[in-house]
Order: structure tokens, then sequence, then C-alpha cells
């Protein structure tokens, strides 16, 4: 298996040790393979109805993965609800292999004190 240590500059870093899919210390979320077949994912996503069951998906699925912010954005579009998109822009940020692309998501969300809540979030998980 492949281990990703994904780190919010872009640059490398040290690993911190994790439990199960928690980090222990600091945001290093340490993956064991990135998605590969986006457009398959994306594919799976739009066939469920529900929010709730796209969320079961991308949470389930991407236990162990990384995403790019492309990616990222690719699912997030599929969901419905603000606070459903809030949340995943939240998850798959802790999982994202190019941080400095993340603000990309911003534009997916539509109110400001959503917006608000995502930029600190990513200022407070670098």
């Amino acid at each position: 298996s492949v281990q990703v240590n994904v780190n919010g500059n872009g640059m490398g870093g040290t690993s911190t040790s994790t439990q199960g899919n928690t980090p222990v210390s600091g945001n290093n979320y340490t993956c064991t393979s990135v998605l590969t077949d986006t457009e398959g994912f994306v594919s799976r996503l739009k066939a469920q109805s529900f929010d709730d069951d796209k969320l079961e998906i991308i949470k389930n699925e991407l236990k162990t993965k990384c995403v790019s912010a492309d990616q990222s954005y690719r699912m997030i579009k599929e969901l419905t609800f603000d606070g459903d998109r809030l949340d995943m822009c939240k998850y798959l940020y802790d999982r994202m292999t190019d941080r400095v692309n993340a603000s990309r998501l911003l534009e997916l969300l539509t109110y400001e004190i959503d917006k608000e809540e995502f930029q600190q979030y990513m200022q407070s998980h670098k």
C-alpha cells in the first residue's frame, strides 16, 4: 500500500502516528491510497437521490484515501444542502493532497457565514 502524508503547505513534513483515522497530534492525515477513479466515484454519487446517501458513500469510501481539491470540488458539487457541503468541505480538506487549492471550494457555499467558517477551518488546520 502507498503511504501519503498530507500536510497543509504542500511541502514535505513529518508524519504523525494515527489511531484509526484520527491524527494523534497536529493536523496531518495519513492515507493509505489516493482516489483514482474520480469519474466512477462521482457517477455513483449522482446515482443517489439523497444527500445522506451521498455523504455515507463519501465517508465510507474515503476513510483511508486522499483526494485533490478538484476531486473534492466535484464531489461537493453533487450535494444539495449548504450544511452538508460545509461538512464535506472540512472532511475532504483534511484528506486533501493540494490544500493550497482548497479555497476553490468556497464558491460551492452559498452563505457568507458558511464561507467564513470554512476559511477559519482552513486557517486553523494548515
